[in-house]
């Protein structure tokens, strides 16, 4: 969840939550907006401000992880599945050799 996400479901302002992780709001108008990174000393701050809804990984643009298989790293399209077709994943048909 992003920290403008978690601002507005919490309906707090920028200036009121400056205040909570004794921030300028200016600064958190920047983290707000993807203008600027927390620092070191700063993430901390907002994990724990939000309850751990806003985490570091939150401020980089890393989306979903894929979900690979677990014989030969392929990418799966369906998260719930956790290896290929054993007839059609070569490393699970060499394991089982």
């Amino acid at each position: 969840m992003t920290l403008k996400e978690w601002l507005t479901a919490k309906d707090i302002t920028v200036s009121q939550f400056a205040n909570i992780i004794s921030r300028t709001p200016e600064a958190v108008r920047r983290y707000v907006v993807g203008e600027r990174i927390p620092d070191r000393e700063t993430m901390p701050l907002i994990a724990d401000a939000t309850g751990h809804s806003v985490t570091p990984n939150d401020f980089f643009d890393l989306g979903a992880s894929p979900a690979l298989c677990t014989h030969c790293d392929a990418r799966l399209d369906d998260i719930s599945i956790r290896a290929c077709s054993l007839m059609d994943c070569p490393n699970a048909q060499r394991d089982a050799a």
